[in-house]
């Protein structure tokens, strides 16, 4: 059996491990026959070797990209299935094609402006309401004392979601 080292970076001490300094290296004994620790001997006893099998898996961003692009693929598809079976709504490739016309004759661009409109119409108005009410309540307890009941009631957060011990 040959046994060999390599250099682990390491971050900090471990714990129950010996204190190694940050940003040190440590020098790992691996043998060649996959146990690790130069006896040539696993926790399974003298004469199975160790073996690890790693799950490869894929990263946060990636799995959550996919699972987005599956739902979306899975509601249009039942969308459409549900249009097939006799639900009065049209199928996507009709919406599609009525969007296509819509957009040609100018009428959607109308549409989305005055939606948009009415976004910013409303953000700009809660804006100016809640900006000074907000100083306000952090100024004087009597504001906060009126106006916090009212702020709770109409608040979209579920309570237990967003608690005072912690950010939201």
């Amino acid at each position: 059996m040959t046994t060999s080292t390599y250099s682990v970076a390491r971050n900090g001490p471990e714990p129950g491990g010996d204190a190694v300094a940050a940003g040190t290296a440590a020098a790992v004994p691996v043998s060649t026959d996959g146990t690790s620790g130069g006896a040539g001997r696993s926790a399974d006893g003298p004469s199975s070797p160790r073996t690890t099998t790693r799950r490869r898996t894929m990263d946060k961003k990636t799995r959550l990209r996919l699972l987005n692009a599956f739902s979306i693929v899975m509601g249009i598809a039942t969308w459409w299935v549900m249009s097939l079976a006799g639900f009065q709504f049209p199928t996507p490739p009709e919406v599609v094609e009525k969007a296509g016309e819509m957009w040609s004759n100018g009428i959607l661009q109308k549409d989305i402006l005055a939606s948009l409109g009415r976004v910013l119409t409303g953000f700009l108005i809660g804006s100016a309401l809640a900006i000074p009410v907000g100083f306000l309540m952090g100024w004087y307890t009597v504001a906060r004392g009126l106006f916090e009941p009212w702020i709770q009631f109409f608040r979209t957060i579920p309570r237990s979601r967003c608690s005072r011990s912690s950010s939201c």
